[in-house]
C-alpha cells in the first residue's frame, strides 16, 4: 500500500482545530499541526523529486537540505516555499527547546 502523505495536512488541520479550541492543549496541538504539514509536504515533495526529476534521497536527515536544492533547478518557487516550512518548522522545534531548558 502506498502512503499518501498529503493525508498528514488533514491531520495538521484537525489539530489546528483542537488548538483553535483554547483548550490546555492549545500550544501542543498548533506545533503537533506544523510539524504535521511540513512533513506531509516535504515527503510528497521529495517524493516526487524521486519519481520525476531524478532526485537521489540521501536518507540521513541531509533531504531537508537537499530536497530544496533540487527543486532550485525545476521550480524555484516550490524550493523558495519548501525553505520557508522548513525555517517555520526548527524556529518552532528552537523556542520549544528553549522554553523546555526554561522550566529546568
Amino acid at each position: 500500500m502506498v502512503f499518501n502523505w498529503l493525508d498528514f495536512l488533514d491531520i495538521a488541520d484537525k489539530l489546528h482545530e483542537i488548538g483553535t479550541m483554547n483548550t490546555q492543549n492549545s500550544v501542543a496541538a498548533y506545533r503537533s499541526a506544523v510539524g504535521r504539514a511540513y512533513y506531509g509536504i516535504f515527503c510528497h515533495a521529495r517524493d516526487y523529486a524521486e519519481d520525476y526529476l531524478q532526485y537521489k534521497g540521501e536518507a540521513r536527515g541531509n533531504d531537508h537540505y537537499g530536497v530544496p536544492k533540487h527543486y532550485k533547478k525545476h521550480n524555484p518557487q516550490v524550493s523558495r516555499e519548501l525553505q520557508q516550512l522548513h525555517e517555520f518548522r526548527n524556529n518552532d522545534i528552537c523556542r520549544q527547546r528553549q522554553f523546555s531548558a526554561q522550566l529546568s
